[in-house]
């Protein structure tokens, strides 16, 4: 008889707006936790997105350097700053070949070569795994060569000449003859294709067989680096974008586009949650007014019962366990919406290719039961202090 006393002059209108008020702002906060939430398990499982990325950084090349012949290559305290560089994990030199080399197929015994490159980069920079890449004198070089190369072969040359397309497991198996000059001296050594990168554009081959041809066949003084390759540990960090177009390098900017786009959702989501956060705190402050409103509406009936010898305490208890019902209302409400967010979104995210994790995030329901809380905390102290006014 006590409640009915003291929520018989309630507004249910206010109090439904102030309810439909707290259970958006509570979807949108858990939505947004969720989301990210999810999203950090989807690129968890997806290396391309997670992993760090590798971009191939050098200078431009200008007017001066063809008219002269000089390269324009990056000095050590170039390469020190661009360690410093927020987000840059590690950063590595390549080695150029200093000769003249030559390379061909052996198919049925016969060879037709052709000019080629090398260069090499640390262990650490290649992104497939190659048996016996630690090369010794005497052994065949095993070579790495873009994945673009092939594709080009395939798709563009050979068709156009009539040839047969080549698969990569049948390019590894096909000998390789290379042939060195340089200084007056002339090698050659068997070689194999050992794999295929998508991370470097080059034709790579092992350190040491690069330094060790270099000595022999080359000018044996190490030469200013002209590429460097970078391993880049947040891609959503814009640092080290920033650096490079300040310094005025060179890159493929787009190999950063995977973090670009983990940053921009990052935001995304910050935003939506700031905006569920300002709609919380209007939501509460919506509940003290109400609150307010209540007790103000029912203060006569508050005084009389007070003097009829009714405890404050067991007063309040009773406001209390309305708002407790209310809130729990709200809560229940706030998870079921949720997990339709949570169904829809998962439909979505699996037709877009990825695996999402299934069910509620615990630190989801951690922040709609703590957020309740809050709610009830502040209005309990409000509600008590009104109260105790009434009872002077």
């Amino acid at each position: 008889m006590i409640k009915q006393i003291l929520l018989a002059k309630q507004n249910y209108w206010q109090l439904g707006f102030v309810m439909l008020g707290s259970f958006f702002g509570l979807l949108l906060v858990m939505s947004s936790v969720q989301l990210y939430c999810d999203f950090k398990a989807i690129v968890a499982n997806k290396n391309d997105l997670i992993a760090p990325q590798f971009v191939v950084v050098n200078k431009p090349v200008t007017l001066l350097n063809t008219l002269t012949g000089m390269s324009s290559g990056f000095n050590d305290e170039e390469i020190e700053a661009l360690k410093k560089v927020k987000s840059v994990g590690s950063v590595g030199k390549f080695t150029a070949n200093q000769f003249t080399a030559k390379a061909a197929f052996e198919f049925g015994g016969s060879a037709v070569y052709t000019d080629m490159f090398f260069e090499a980069v640390p262990d650490a920079f290649l992104d497939i795994s190659v048996d016996n890449w630690n090369w010794k004198e005497g052994r065949e070089v095993p070579v790495i060569l873009p994945t673009d190369y092939i594709n080009l072969y395939n798709f563009g040359f050979a068709p156009s000449h009539g040839l047969p397309q080549i698969s990569k497991a049948t390019a590894q198996m096909a000998p390789i003859k290379i042939k060195i000059e340089g200084q007056g001296k002339a090698g050659e050594f068997q070689g194999r294709i050992a794999g295929f990168t998508n991370r470097i554009n080059s034709i790579l081959v092992p350190e040491k067989f690069l330094n060790y041809a270099n000595s022999i066949y080359g000018e044996g003084t190490a030469k200013k680096t002209n590429r460097l390759v970078v391993m880049c540990n947040d891609p959503g960090d814009e640092t080290l974008t920033k650096y490079i177009e300040e310094q005025g390098y060179e890159t493929n900017l787009e190999l950063l586009k995977n973090g670009k786009l983990n940053s921009l959702l990052k935001v995304v989501l910050s935003i939506l949650l700031v905006i569920g956060g300002i709609i919380i705190l209007l939501s509460i402050t919506g509940f003290i007014q109400y609150a307010q409103l209540l007790v103000s509406n029912a203060a006569y009936e508050i005084s009389t019962l007070l003097q009829l010898g009714y405890f404050v305490k067991v007063l309040f208890a009773k406001i209390l366990l309305f708002y407790s019902i209310v809130l729990a209302t709200v809560a229940i409400l706030g998870i079921t919406g949720l997990y339709v967010v949570k169904h829809y979104f998962n439909a979505w995210i699996i037709a877009k290719g990825f695996e999402p994790e299934n069910g509620i995030s615990p630190l989801v329901l951690y922040t709609g039961i703590g957020l309740m809380l809050l709610f009830l905390l502040l209005n309990a102290m409000n509600i008590y202090r009104l109260i105790r006014r009434l009872a002077g």
